[in-house]
């Protein structure tokens, strides 16, 4: 990357904290890794604060980094918590191909 030639440091598909609060959820990331037993511990996000003032969903761990509000924060009623793996966000109903049968 040349970066004395650089116009335009932000990609095309950027979107910035109010043009966030426009989804109706929203996936908050931290120390993704393909195995859940590796402790990385070397990503941060600092931007679950700022999508707690949407009204959105919020998906996502729990944080593994601590700030000083981040112990107030209660699963299942500031945020939806998965497994740092993702594997229990889609359960079985949610994997089905075809829509389900109303009556």
């Amino acid at each position: 990357m040349a970066w004395g030639k650089v116009t335009n440091p932000a990609p095309n598909d950027f979107v910035n904290g109010p043009e966030m609060c426009a989804w109706k959820y929203i996936i908050h990331t931290e120390d993704i890794h393909p195995d859940d037993s590796i402790d990385i511990g070397i990503l941060y996000s600092g931007r679950l604060k700022y999508n707690m003032l949407c009204w959105s969903v919020i998906m996502g761990p729990k944080p593994r980094w601590l700030e000083f509000w981040t112990h107030l924060i209660v699963p299942g009623f500031n945020y939806v918590e998965v497994y740092r793996n993702w594997t229990n966000l889609c359960l079985h109903p949610c994997r089905s191909s075809t829509p389900p049968k109303l009556p």
